[in-house]
């Protein structure tokens, strides 16, 4: 079993105030969780009219209220920002936080947050040619030498973009051909969501094939899983918290809890249920090959979830890595 890496994953566009926010990102740190990572969206996407926080002030934010861990968004659409942007700012919240900045980025698959804010939505395809021409220029930029580039979707004459990262950070998410690819050819991380066991094996084997061709060690790049979580130290306290997503999630209202939680296990792919349950999945997970795990936080309300999870779940899997470390 690989290092265990944990974070908590925060839905930014689902009515996080600033306040909450504060509160996850100090509370995660000093919890000993090694990542807070962000969605990146334009509005909400579950209850309407509510706060959606944009990514670049957030983030900064987390990197004057934090000290240790490390933080970014899981992942930033492309289409939202010229990757010119995107580097100058990341760079910048990067130098800000000493080098804790992580940048996740990928191709958008949201058509009508698009919509809404004027951006163009090209087909699939193209979205993953922006996302490549994207990552060029953002590692260009972030050489700090003059860059000049002529692609298809973005050209710069002789751009130079200081300061540049410490630690120059790149994820990319995504589970497409190209997306693997991309990750293999140019990230320090690829990162996804929560599927079935086969298919998660099927994209990490696919993605050790894409690092051999790019001439990469296995190692060298993380790979991370996030995947919703609802856990209780008993029944009782699971079917409370399921319940306290539905005002959060209003297409879950009007079923009880047990109905609640099935359908967020049967159809979202979330873990659900003791600390010991919880672990075991995210233990498989990490057997599997990945490295880094982050728990998806909708209720950001419900801070002692976040305890229970780092009180009991993380200390499961550290003893497991140990042990698992140990065998001859």
């Amino acid at each position: 079993m690989a290092v265990v890496q944990t974070g908590v994953y925060v839905e930014l566009q689902e009515g996080v105030t600033w306040s909450a926010l504060r509160q996850i990102a100090t509370r995660a740190e000093m919890l000993g969780f090694d990542v807070v990572a962000c969605s990146a969206h334009l509005m909400p996407l579950e209850a309407p009219g509510g706060w959606s926080l944009d990514v670049w002030p957030a983030m900064t934010a987390a990197a004057l209220w934090t000290r240790h861990i490390r933080f970014g968004p899981a992942v930033l659409p492309v289409t939202f920002y010229h990757p010119a942007q995107i580097a100058r700012l990341a760079a910048a919240i990067d130098r800000l936080s000493d080098g804790r900045f992580e940048l996740g980025l990928g191709a958008g698959r949201h058509e009508d947050e698009h919509r809404a804010f004027g951006l163009p939505f090209p087909g699939h395809d193209e979205r993953l040619a922006m996302l490549a021409e994207g990552v060029e220029v953002i590692r260009r930029l972030w050489s700090g030498q003059r860059v000049t580039f002529a692609g298809r979707w973005y050209r710069l004459e002789g751009a130079r973009a200081e300061p540049t990262p410490i630690r120059g950070w790149l994820s990319i998410g995504g589970n497409s051909e190209a997306s693997l690819r991309l990750a293999a050819a140019h990230a320090d991380e690829w990162s996804t969501t929560s599927a079935p066991a086969e298919e998660l094996a099927a994209r990490l084997r696919r993605l050790d094939e894409l690092l051999a061709e790019a001439r990469r060690p296995t190692q060298a790049i993380v790979r991370t899983l996030m995947n919703g979580a609802i856990v209780g130290r008993d029944e009782g306290e699971l079917e409370q918290r399921a319940m306290r997503l539905v005002r959060l999630v209003p297409r879950l209202a009007g079923r009880p809890a047990r109905e609640v939680i099935e359908r967020l296990v049967n159809e979202w792919g979330w873990w659900a249920g003791t600390p010991a349950q919880i672990a075991a999945r995210a233990a498989s997970a990490l057997r599997m090959g990945f490295g880094r795990v982050l728990f998806q936080v909708y209720d950001w309300e419900d801070v002692a979830a976040l305890d229970l999870l780092a009180e009991a779940v993380v200390p499961l899997l550290r003893a497991e890595a140990t042990a698992a470390a140990a065998e001859p």
